[in-house]
């Protein structure tokens, strides 16, 4: 009762926070789809997309481990461990603009994102990962209010910054752009500032341990991660290629309105996972029914959720876009669908993370993010902007069966027999 109250108080704190958080996007939805053109939008959807690879290198995928380490570390020598991780991230960062320069005019000329902007999208990547562990950090010790906070300030500046370059400032899609860079650097500096503070960073003395774990648990997992950037991102590439930025823009809108419902997801399994990692790992939880029963329920909310979600989308959509956009309508349902499994997949993924067995996570993801990707470009063909977006629905599906049979794999569990 104890671990269900806790999750459920917290879970409510990270809802409310994460409404707010996606209030922000979708109230600049409707300004910036009648301000800027689908190929301007197109462009800003490429630079999100590059910024999303990065992401999935800069930091070798390492801050996740941050979440299991701060129930096995004690202060000091999780101070050691995150202030090694921090040397390696300005390492992996500065390696990666060193690539971009060298092959910057060839990703520019697939991306339609000029080079400069390529190298800023590799630096804010690499800050956003600072910005993450002391997310991580405030989701594991519990407080939940100071990482709402956090989380809704980032989106609150970008939005201000980006509707000033763009309204006021005339700016294009650079505008917009350079938000949403403005938003991570500010924060990050708040968030070093705020570590410091807290003697998060000191001269790590078991650095070599400490690195070889990190890069144990994040290695395995940059696989995961471009896998999941197949499945969420690999998309507008398809789609930037064969039908232009305009369709790309389009796409993006949509996409934006149907992961809307992702983000509340993520309200939940930011509370879910932490009580169920340490509640196992404290063998609070013996009887491992509980847990069956515990992500049935998940996933039956998940379902409720979807289907209020996408009446509300199927009412307000054409007002919400705008004319130039508001041909996307099918896609947005169709990605909402995707964020349904994708809760599906967050409520099994949880089960690898505990037994260590990230390797399976990556291949499973990795499979099928290629599975989704070449449907799309199959299916693009004849049924364009929908076709992909059913494509990458079925990778959605794919990866989530995946990760059910490989999570039994690892952690078997009564899924069959729940009551008896």
């Amino acid at each position: 009762m104890r671990i269900k109250n806790q999750v459920l108080g917290n879970a409510l704190i990270y809802l409310v926070a994460t409404v707010f958080n996606a209030a922000i996007p979708f109230i600049l939805l409707p300004i910036l789809t009648r301000v800027l053109s689908p190929s301007d939008y197109g462009v800003v959807s490429m630079f999100l997309v590059m910024l999303s690879i990065f992401s999935a290198v800069v930091g070798l995928s390492m801050n996740g481990v941050i979440s299991i380490r701060y129930f096995q570390l004690g202060r000091t020598r999780l101070a050691e461990y995150i202030s090694t991780i921090t040397i390696m991230l300005v390492f992996t960062t500065f390696m990666a603009v060193a690539v971009v320069f060298l092959v910057g005019d060839w990703m520019a000329s697939i991306t339609g994102v000029p080079m400069g902007w390529l190298m800023a999208a590799v630096i804010v990547s690499g800050v956003q990962f600072i910005i993450n562990i002391k997310l991580t950090l405030l989701q594991v010790e519990g407080k939940a209010k100071k990482f709402g906070v956090l989380q809704v300030s980032q989106s609150f500046i970008n939005a201000v910054a980006s509707l000033g370059l763009v309204l006021i400032a005339g700016m294009a899609w650079q505008g917009r752009v350079l938000g949403h860079a403005l938003s991570v650097g500010l924060l990050g500096l708040v968030v070093i500032l705020w570590m410091s503070r807290d003697k998060l960073f000191v001269r790590p003395v078991a650095w070599r341990e400490h690195g070889r774990d990190a890069l144990r648990f994040g290695l395995p997992l940059i696989p995961h991660a471009i896998g999941g950037w197949l499945l969420i991102a690999g998309d507008r590439f398809i789609v930037k290629e064969n039908l232009g930025l305009t369709d790309t823009g389009i796409y993006m809108a949509a996409m934006q309105v149907g992961m809307g419902l992702h983000m509340a997801y993520e309200a939940f399994f930011r509370s879910w996972h932490p009580a169920i990692t340490k509640s196992i790992t404290k063998n609070e939880v013996k009887d491992r029914r509980l847990l069956v029963r515990s992500v049935y329920k998940v996933m039956s909310g998940s379902f409720l959720a979807l289907s209020i979600y996408c009446l509300l989308v199927w009412l307000v959509y054409p007002w919400l876009v705008g004319e130039k956009f508001s041909a996307g309508i099918w896609i947005a349902l169709v990605f909402a669908v995707s964020a349904f499994f994708s809760a599906c997949y967050y409520a099994t993924a949880i089960f690898m993370h505990i037994q260590n067995r990230n390797e399976l996570l990556a291949v499973n993801t990795f499979v099928s993010g290629g599975i989704g990707l070449v449907l799309s470009l199959i299916l693009c063909q004849d049924f364009g902007l929908l076709g992909v977006a059913v494509g990458m629905l079925i990778g959605k599906i794919l990866a989530f069966i995946f990760c059910w049979i490989s999570a039994n794999y690892v952690f078997p569990m009564p899924w069959l027999r729940p009551f008896s």
